[in-house]
Protein backbone atom coordinates (compact mmCIF):
# COMPACT_ATOMS: atom_id res chain seq x y z
CA UNK A 1 0.00 0.00 0.00
CA UNK A 2 1.46 3.07 -1.36
CA UNK A 3 0.95 6.19 0.32
CA UNK A 4 0.16 9.36 -2.26
CA UNK A 5 -1.51 12.59 -2.22
CA UNK A 6 -4.87 12.22 -2.44
CA UNK A 7 -7.33 13.93 -5.02
CA UNK A 8 -9.23 16.84 -4.77
CA UNK A 9 -12.20 14.92 -6.83
CA UNK A 10 -12.92 11.51 -7.63
CA UNK A 11 -14.85 9.38 -10.14
CA UNK A 12 -16.54 6.84 -8.14
CA UNK A 13 -17.75 4.72 -10.55
CA UNK A 14 -14.06 4.10 -12.42
CA UNK A 15 -11.80 3.92 -9.05
CA UNK A 16 -14.48 0.82 -7.99
CA UNK A 17 -14.08 -0.51 -11.96
CA UNK A 18 -10.69 -0.56 -11.14
CA UNK A 19 -10.35 -1.45 -7.63
CA UNK A 20 -8.39 0.80 -6.42
CA UNK A 21 -7.28 1.68 -3.00
CA UNK A 22 -6.94 5.52 -1.79
CA UNK A 23 -5.33 6.34 1.56
CA UNK A 24 -3.47 9.40 2.77
CA UNK A 25 -4.51 12.40 5.02
CA UNK A 26 -6.58 15.48 4.68
CA UNK A 27 -6.70 18.52 6.66
CA UNK A 28 -9.82 18.76 8.75
CA UNK A 29 -9.99 22.89 7.80
CA UNK A 30 -11.16 21.69 4.39
CA UNK A 31 -14.46 20.63 6.12
CA UNK A 32 -16.44 23.64 6.31
CA UNK A 33 -19.75 21.27 7.30
CA UNK A 34 -17.65 19.17 9.92
CA UNK A 35 -16.35 22.59 11.32
CA UNK A 36 -19.51 24.01 12.60
CA UNK A 37 -19.97 21.46 15.14
CA UNK A 38 -15.97 21.57 16.37
CA UNK A 39 -14.36 23.84 18.50
CA UNK A 40 -11.32 24.37 15.93
CA UNK A 41 -9.76 23.17 12.34
CA UNK A 42 -6.73 21.84 13.41
CA UNK A 43 -5.58 18.45 12.43
CA UNK A 44 -5.30 15.68 9.93
CA UNK A 45 -8.12 13.08 9.03
CA UNK A 46 -6.58 10.14 8.05
CA UNK A 47 -8.16 8.09 5.06
CA UNK A 48 -8.08 4.27 4.05
CA UNK A 49 -10.96 3.48 1.35
CA UNK A 50 -11.11 0.56 -1.16
CA UNK A 51 -13.25 0.90 -4.30
CA UNK A 52 -14.01 -2.42 -5.38
CA UNK A 53 -17.28 -4.91 -5.68
CA UNK A 54 -18.41 -7.30 -3.06
CA UNK A 55 -20.05 -10.89 -3.26
CA UNK A 56 -22.84 -9.99 -4.57
CA UNK A 57 -21.30 -7.61 -7.37
CA UNK A 58 -22.63 -4.61 -5.84
CA UNK A 59 -20.24 -1.60 -6.20
CA UNK A 60 -18.98 -0.73 -2.90
CA UNK A 61 -16.85 1.52 -1.08
CA UNK A 62 -15.16 0.28 2.39
CA UNK A 63 -11.95 1.23 4.68
CA UNK A 64 -11.64 3.58 7.93
CA UNK A 65 -11.37 7.22 8.32
CA UNK A 66 -9.74 8.59 11.79
CA UNK A 67 -9.23 11.83 13.24
CA UNK A 68 -9.09 13.05 16.66
CA UNK A 69 -11.19 16.65 16.88
CA UNK A 70 -11.93 19.43 19.80
CA UNK A 71 -15.50 19.31 20.51
CA UNK A 72 -17.14 21.25 22.82
CA UNK A 73 -18.40 19.20 26.41
CA UNK A 74 -21.94 20.02 26.77
CA UNK A 75 -22.00 19.11 30.45
CA UNK A 76 -18.92 21.97 31.33
CA UNK A 77 -18.74 24.39 28.49
CA UNK A 78 -14.96 23.14 27.70
CA UNK A 79 -13.23 21.76 24.88
CA UNK A 80 -12.60 18.15 25.00
CA UNK A 81 -10.57 15.88 22.34
CA UNK A 82 -12.66 13.19 20.65
CA UNK A 83 -11.19 10.37 18.45
CA UNK A 84 -13.43 9.08 15.40
CA UNK A 85 -11.96 5.81 14.13
CA UNK A 86 -15.32 5.00 11.91
CA UNK A 87 -15.79 2.14 9.76
CA UNK A 88 -16.94 3.06 5.66
CA UNK A 89 -19.13 0.72 4.36
CA UNK A 90 -20.99 2.59 1.34
CA UNK A 91 -23.03 0.68 -1.26
CA UNK A 92 -22.72 2.83 -4.59
CA UNK A 93 -25.87 3.94 -6.05
CA UNK A 94 -26.60 5.73 -9.39
CA UNK A 95 -30.56 6.54 -8.34
CA UNK A 96 -33.31 6.43 -5.94
CA UNK A 97 -34.33 2.71 -6.94
CA UNK A 98 -30.65 1.24 -6.44
CA UNK A 99 -31.04 3.00 -2.13
CA UNK A 100 -34.38 1.06 -2.04
CA UNK A 101 -33.03 -2.13 -3.10
CA UNK A 102 -29.63 -1.85 -1.25
CA UNK A 103 -28.15 -4.25 1.63
CA UNK A 104 -28.69 -3.03 4.96
CA UNK A 105 -24.84 -3.97 5.38
CA UNK A 106 -24.08 -0.71 3.20
CA UNK A 107 -24.97 2.87 3.89
CA UNK A 108 -25.61 4.23 0.59
CA UNK A 109 -23.80 6.27 -1.62
CA UNK A 110 -25.83 8.34 -4.44
CA UNK A 111 -23.84 9.73 -6.79
CA UNK A 112 -25.57 13.51 -7.63
CA UNK A 113 -22.65 14.63 -9.41
CA UNK A 114 -19.28 13.77 -10.89
CA UNK A 115 -16.37 13.60 -10.44
CA UNK A 116 -16.93 14.31 -6.69
CA UNK A 117 -15.33 15.94 -3.91
CA UNK A 118 -13.42 13.72 -1.88
CA UNK A 119 -12.88 15.88 1.03
CA UNK A 120 -17.19 15.46 1.39
CA UNK A 121 -17.32 11.87 0.83
CA UNK A 122 -14.87 11.72 4.19
CA UNK A 123 -16.99 14.65 5.71
CA UNK A 124 -20.41 12.92 5.51
CA UNK A 125 -18.90 10.11 7.43
CA UNK A 126 -17.01 12.19 10.05
CA UNK A 127 -20.49 14.29 10.96
CA UNK A 128 -22.35 10.71 10.90
CA UNK A 129 -19.56 9.68 13.62
CA UNK A 130 -20.26 12.41 15.96
CA UNK A 131 -21.68 11.96 18.91
CA UNK A 132 -24.90 12.95 19.49
CA UNK A 133 -24.22 14.91 22.77
CA UNK A 134 -20.00 15.64 23.19
CA UNK A 135 -19.28 15.39 27.26
CA UNK A 136 -16.27 14.38 29.12
CA UNK A 137 -16.37 10.56 29.83
CA UNK A 138 -14.43 11.04 33.59
CA UNK A 139 -15.67 13.67 36.87
CA UNK A 140 -12.40 15.14 37.00
CA UNK A 141 -11.92 16.01 33.39
CA UNK A 142 -15.64 17.96 33.49
CA UNK A 143 -16.30 20.04 36.13
CA UNK A 144 -19.81 22.10 35.48
CA UNK A 145 -19.33 25.85 34.88
CA UNK A 146 -22.33 28.01 37.15
CA UNK A 147 -23.46 30.47 35.44
CA UNK A 148 -25.56 33.59 36.30
CA UNK A 149 -27.12 36.04 34.19
CA UNK A 150 -27.27 39.43 35.67
CA UNK A 151 -30.11 40.86 37.97
CA UNK A 152 -32.41 37.52 36.74
CA UNK A 153 -30.11 35.06 38.42
CA UNK A 154 -30.45 37.05 42.00
CA UNK A 155 -32.47 35.49 44.03
CA UNK A 156 -35.61 38.07 45.30
CA UNK A 157 -35.42 40.33 47.74
CA UNK A 158 -38.14 40.51 50.48
CA UNK A 159 -38.57 44.21 50.20
CA UNK A 160 -39.34 43.81 46.78
CA UNK A 161 -42.85 44.69 45.97
CA UNK A 162 -45.12 42.11 44.77
CA UNK A 163 -45.87 41.94 41.27
CA UNK A 164 -49.91 41.16 40.95
CA UNK A 165 -50.59 38.15 38.82
CA UNK A 166 -52.06 38.20 35.41
CA UNK A 167 -54.50 35.61 36.06
CA UNK A 168 -56.50 36.87 38.63
CA UNK A 169 -58.69 38.23 36.63
CA UNK A 170 -59.81 34.79 35.51
CA UNK A 171 -60.20 33.51 39.34
CA UNK A 172 -62.87 36.39 39.53
CA UNK A 173 -64.52 35.45 36.76
CA UNK A 174 -64.80 32.52 38.05
CA UNK A 175 -66.07 33.39 41.39
CA UNK A 176 -68.77 35.09 39.98
CA UNK A 177 -70.01 31.71 37.37
CA UNK A 178 -69.97 29.83 40.82
CA UNK A 179 -72.64 32.12 42.11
Amino acid sequence: MTVRPLPVTIDVLKLVDRGQELSGTLPLRQMTRLLENLVDDQGDVSVVLIFGRDQGRRRVVTGRIQATVQLTCQRCLRAMPYHIDAEVALGVCRSEDEVAVLSEAYDPLLLTESPQRLSELVEDELILALPTLARHESAPDCRPVSVTFGEAASLPDDSAPEKPNPFAVLDVLKKRDDS
